[in-house]
């Protein structure tokens, strides 16, 4: 058995699940759903998608849906939501400032406080 981080209810939750292995090239094999539920990029849109509905950061993890299973959570305070939302935003910008120009924007606004 192993543990894996993976992506449920917008929680971010260790699974323990049997490992695989591939009998003619003894590798580890990865599970269909392991994989897809890992993907940390459906963790963020989940954290990204709160805050566009109004859900601050401090209330993100009462937003969630239960987690009853008596299963491990992380990554829900309101830091490591906060720190998750300004990375995802900088590499977003950075990505959308270093391409190409492919639309017209008549407006572009951008509002911040740097301490």
């Amino acid at each position: 058995m192993t543990e894996t981080s993976t992506v449920f209810g917008g929680r971010n939750v260790k699974l323990l699940h049997p490992r695989v292995r591939n009998i003619k090239d003894n590798s580890e094999k990865e599970l269909k759903t392991v994989k897809k539920y890992k993907d940390s990029e459906i963790f963020s849109q989940r954290q990204i998608e709160q805050m566009i509905i109004g859900v601050s950061t401090r209330k993100h993890k009462r937003s969630l849906e239960t987690g009853s299973l008596g299963l491990r959570t992380n990554c829900e305070s309101k830091s490591s939501v906060s720190r998750d939302f300004i990375a995802m935003t900088k590499a977003k910008l950075e990505a959308w400032r270093n391409g190409p120009i492919k639309k017209e924007y008549p407006i572009l606004m951008i509002g911040g406080i740097v301490l």
